[in-house]
């Protein structure tokens, strides 16, 4: 019997489960595969401090799984978010996962012990909630570093609401950090 190429990968998987273990994570010297390896840090559950000095307090939208800034009570300020990193030294590409909504274009901020990173605008929306992505990239990240995402309310004053207008709440959910080097 002729064996084809997805039989000879099949092999391959089933050794490689035997000899490493499934779900076991391999280096890449071992394999000497180049698969990139990414860390993804729950707004609500990885950012545990949410009241930082010199910006609003943040709160966590268990509804919507975001950390979110009270726009009704510090319209057009920054809250932000920390946590410690416990990964890997080294150089990362960084996305954050944010919610663009209707009433305004979000302003969200990345900084590693307190230096700004990049700094990221929520596109134009006509949809409340919706899913937005950015990446910034070659951002040098060493274990126990202090990652702070700020975000800032904003009203784009297309939305009346008691006698003004709505705001952005500047959610995000996720920071998937992808190891590059």
């Amino acid at each position: 019997m002729k064996a084809n190429k997805y039989s000879v990968y099949y092999f391959i998987l089933l050794i490689g489960c035997f000899f490493v273990g499934c779900g076991q994570e391999r280096d890449k010297e071992e394999t000497n595969m180049d698969i990139p390896k990414a860390d993804t840090l729950s707004s609500i559950r990885d950012f545990d401090r949410l009241e930082i000095e010199g910006y609003v307090p943040v709160y966590k939208d268990s509804f919507r799984n975001a950390i979110a800034v009270n726009s009704v009570e510090f319209p057009n300020q920054f809250g932000a978010a920390e946590t410690i990193w416990q990964g890997m030294s080294g150089q990362y590409s960084v996305t954050i996962e944010t919610m663009p909504e209707e009433d305004g274009e979000s302003t969200y901020r990345l900084f590693v012990n307190g230096d700004i990173k990049g700094s990221y605008i929520n596109p134009e929306t006509d949809q409340a909630f919706g899913n937005s992505c950015h990446t910034w990239n070659q951002i040098q990240i060493i274990s126990g570093d202090t990652v702070r995402v700020a975000s800032s309310t904003h009203s784009n004053g297309l939305i009346p609401e008691d006698g003004g207008f709505a705001y952005a709440r500047g959610r995000w959910n996720n920071l998937i950090l992808e190891k590059v080097q």
